[in-house]
């Protein structure tokens, strides 16, 4: 009776038609992560119903896996008319929080026992190439439609941890057992069992 009466209550605030298109994005969210589990057949711990996931065929997903709400994972394999060959690996026992963006046209590794916060994006290209005279990364061209360009790949280790917003770029490493502050941009390469913190990142101590 008491969810009977929040729908009705809803459905009085906002509509019927309102009313159906969220029920129909709930089942269509269910069902795609249903079928995400299906895809992957890793003994999946969990995964968000909000989940959006591109380029299955270049993705592989070890057990235990769990994802919180908004995870976005793409394997990036056209874009501007241009073809990539991008591969996603992701250890087991991994455990992603809310809104984690993982973008790859190269490469992008994780391994086992991670823990990544909220709010990340790990993402091995840009829009554009900005390290050289190149026409990729023109002004003149709207940033959409510049040639996705990689740096590297991202390989993280085992049993990292990265905190709340961190940005991980293309062409580093993160070695086992480091640990990435809140907030901390990374764009070099992080040693094993270090504490990486700041914007650029920096090493600011060990632990064993």
């Amino acid at each position: 009776m008491i969810k009977a009466s929040k729908y009705l209550r809803y459905i009085k605030s906002n509509g019927w038609v309102i009313f159906f298109s969220e029920v129909a994005r709930l089942l269509i969210n269910k069902i795609r992560a249903l079928f995400y589990r299906r895809i992957f057949l890793t003994k999946l711990g969990s995964i968000s119903t909000s989940s959006y996931i591109r380029g299955l065929s270049n993705i592989y997903i070890g057990s235990n896996f769990s994802s919180g709400k908004n995870l976005w994972l793409e394997a990036i394999i056209q874009a501007n008319g241009v073809t990539h060959e991008p591969k996603i690996e992701i250890g087991k026992n991994v455990s992603l929080s809310n809104d984690v963006h993982i973008s790859a046209i190269n490469y992008i590794r994780i391994a086992d026992d991670v823990l990544i916060g909220s709010r990340v994006y790990i993402g091995d290209h840009n829009h554009g190439n900005y390290h050289e005279n190149s026409q990729e990364g023109s002004s003149k061209i709207p940033p959409f439609k510049r040639l996705l360009f990689s740096k590297g790949a991202i390989k993280i280790g085992n049993r990292v941890w990265i905190g709340d917003g961190v940005i991980v770029t293309g062409g580093i490493s993160i070695e086992d057992g480091a640990v990435i502050a809140a907030n901390t941009v990374v764009t070099k390469n992080v040693p094993r069992n270090a504490i990486f913190a700041g914007v650029p990142g920096k090493v600011i101590g060990f632990y064993e």
